[in-house]
C-alpha cells in the first residue's frame, strides 16, 4: 500500500502579479496537476464515470464532488481511509465530524457486532434508546427530555416545528451564513429545499441588527453557538446573552444547533458560554458514525410529545438499533479528556496552517491576514 504525496507544495506557489504570464503559468500548473491526479486515480475515475450513468453527479451528496472527479473510498481504519486505487490518506475530514472516533473504534465496533447478533429493526421500543436518551439528558443542561430522528437536518426541522406548535406562532429568526441542514440554510445562494417558513435573517454577532428584526410574532430564534459552514466563527458571549434575554422577553423559543459544536465541550458550547437555550439539536459524532439526529429541551416544551398531547412524531428509523447502540458507546467514549485531546489536535493543525500562510503570504491575498485567520 502506498501513501499519497501532497501534489501542490510551497515551491509551486506563484507570484501574485496578475498579468497574462502569471495566468498562463497558473493554467499550465492546473493542467499538470489535474493530469497527475487522473493518472494516480484511474479506478476512481472509472467508478465515477460508471456511477454517473445512474447518479446525477456520480454521487448522492453534492458536497463530495470536486473536479475532475472525486476519489472513491474503499475502506477505512483508525484515522486513515484507502481509495479504490489503493492509496492511503490521513483522514482530516472525519465525515464532517460524524466520524470523530475514526473508522474502527473498538467499543463502537463491538456494539455493532452485538446488534447484528441480536437482530435488526424490531418495530418497537428498545432498551438502547432509553439509555441513550438518559445519557444525553445527563450531558446537556438544557435538555430535560429528548426525541430521536435520523439526521441533523431532520432534528432542526423538528425543533422549529416544535417551537411553532408550542408558541402558536409562525415566524423564525435565523442568521446569515448559517447552515442547519439541507432544509434550513442561509448562505450566499438560494436553497430551493429550504422549508417555506417565514424567516427573518439577521447578521451573526450583530446585536443592533438583530434587535431591528425582533418582533412579538417570533416562534423561535435558531443559531449555532459557533457558525460551522459559515466559517467557524464563534459567537460572542454578549451576543448569546442578548439572544437569551430577547427570547425570554418576547416568548420565543431559543434553539441552539449543537450538531457540530457538541464535540467541543463535554456539555456543549452552551455550558462553555453559560447560556442555555430552550431547545438543543444534536447529531454527527453522537451517533457513533451512524445516521443520527436528536432534538430536546425543557419539559414544558417536550411534554407536547406525550401521547394525546397534540404532536405526533414518528419515523421508521428514529430508534434504529445501530444508531442507538453506537450512540450509547460513543457517548461513553467521548470524555472530557478525549475532547481536550481532539481540541488540542485541532489547534495544532490550525496554528500550523496559519503559520504557513503567513510564511508564504501574498500582498493581494487577504484570506490569511490577521483579520481572516482560520
Amino acid at each position: 500500500m502506498r501513501r499519497s504525496n501532497v501534489i501542490a507544495t510551497a515551491e509551486t506557489l506563484l507570484p501574485a502579479k496578475h498579468d497574462s504570464q502569471v495566468t498562463t503559468k497558473l493554467d499550465s500548473l492546473r493542467e499538470k496537476l489535474t493530469q497527475k491526479y487522473k493518472e494516480q486515480n484511474k479506478l476512481s475515475q472509472h467508478q465515477y464515470e460508471e456511477a454517473s450513468m445512474y447518479l446525477p453527479g456520480g454521487s448522492t451528496r453534492s458536497v463530495l464532488h470536486f473536479d475532475p472527479f472525486p476519489m472513491t473510498l474503499a475502506s477505512g481504519r483508525d484515522c486513515h481511509v484507502t481509495s479504490l486505487d489503493d492509496k492511503e490518506y490521513l483522514d482530516l475530514v472525519s465525515e464532517y465530524s460524524a466520524a470523530l472516533f475514526g473508522h474502527s473504534q473498538p467499543e463502537i465496533m463491538d456494539a455493532i457486532r452485538t446488534t447484528l447478533e441480536q437482530g435488526m429493526n424490531f418495530g418497537g421500543p428498545n432498551k438502547q434508546e432509553a439509555e441513550l436518551a438518559k445519557q444525553l439528558v445527563d450531558r446537556f443542561p438544557s435538555i430535560e427530555k429528548v426525541r430521536f430522528c435520523n439526521s441533523g437536518s431532520e432534528a432542526n426541522t423538528m425543533a422549529l416545528g416544535t417551537a411553532m406548535a408550542y408558541t402558536g406562532r409562525k415566524k423564525i429568526l435565523a442568521f446569515e451564513d448559517s447552515y442547519h441542514g439541507a432544509f434550513t440554510s442561509f448562505g450566499g445562494h438560494t436553497n430551493p429545499f429550504n422549508i417555506p417558513h417565514d424567516f427573518a435573517i439577521a447578521r451573526y454577532n450583530d446585536i443592533e441588527h438583530t434587535k431591528s428584526l425582533l418582533s412579538a410574532d417570533l416562534a423561535a430564534i435558531i443559531l449555532e453557538p459557533m457558525l460551522g459552514a459559515g466559517g467557524m466563527i464563534p459567537a460572542t458571549k454578549e451576543f448569546l446573552q442578548f439572544l437569551r434575554r430577547a427570547a425570554t422577553d418576547i416568548g420565543a423559543a431559543l434553539i441552539f444547533d449543537e450538531i457540530i459544536t457538541s464535540r467541543l465541550h463535554i456539555h456543549g458550547l452552551q455550558t462553555h458560554y453559560d447560556v442555555y437555550p430552550d431547545m438543543t439539536t444534536l447529531g454527527k459524532c453522537l451517533g457513533g458514525g451512524f445516521s443520527f439526529g436528536a432534538f430536546g429541551g425543557n419539559d414544558k416544551i417536550m411534554v407536547m410529545f406525550n401521547p394525546g398531547r397534540g404532536i405526533f412524531h414518528s419515523g421508521t428509523y428514529n430508534n434504529n438499533l445501530f444508531s442507538m447502540s453506537a450512540g450509547v458507546d460513543a457517548g461513553k467514549f467521548l470524555t472530557t479528556e478525549k475532547i481536550a485531546k481532539a481540541n488540542a489536535l485541532g489547534d495544532k493543525l490550525r496554528n500550523g496552517i496559519n503559520e504557513m500562510a503567513k510564511k508564504y503570504a501574498r500582498e493581494d491575498d487577504m484570506s490569511f491576514s490577521d483579520e481572516h485567520e482560520v
